[in-house]
């Protein structure tokens, strides 16, 4: 049997990273992509109940493809905690991609006008 890869060291980086405003998002398809020194691509895109996120190279060879599954019930308290990180990873990068900040203030900007 192959030993499962560690990836959860590299996935908490990402979101600390992304989460401090140091990893540009950007749409991708049905989700969201970021590169890191135009050597590996992260995606990141939620199909029905589950986030999936990948890591490739500049070749495009697939490093790792992780998912994590919202459940109603989660009877290993892991399985949530990583849901949720997925969950976050998720979000902030929609919100970076989309300017979500930006719009607002915006928004806002436009109402005071009116």
């Amino acid at each position: 049997m192959i030993d499962p890869l560690e990836t959860e060291p590299i996935i908490i980086k990402l979101l600390e990273k992304t989460r401090d405003g140091r990893v540009d998002w950007g749409m991708w398809g049905d989700g969201y992509r970021c590169s890191l020194d135009e050597e590996y691509f992260f995606f990141i895109h939620k199909a029905e109940d589950s986030y999936v996120l990948s890591m490739n190279d500049r070749e495009s060879n697939e490093i790792f493809q992780e998912v994590a599954r919202e459940e109603i019930y989660y009877n290993d308290p892991r399985k949530e905690e990583r849901v949720e990180l997925f969950r976050d990873l998720f979000e902030l990068a929609r919100r970076k991609a989309v300017k979500v900040g930006e719009k607002i203030a915006s928004a806002y900007s436009s109402l005071e006008k009116i």
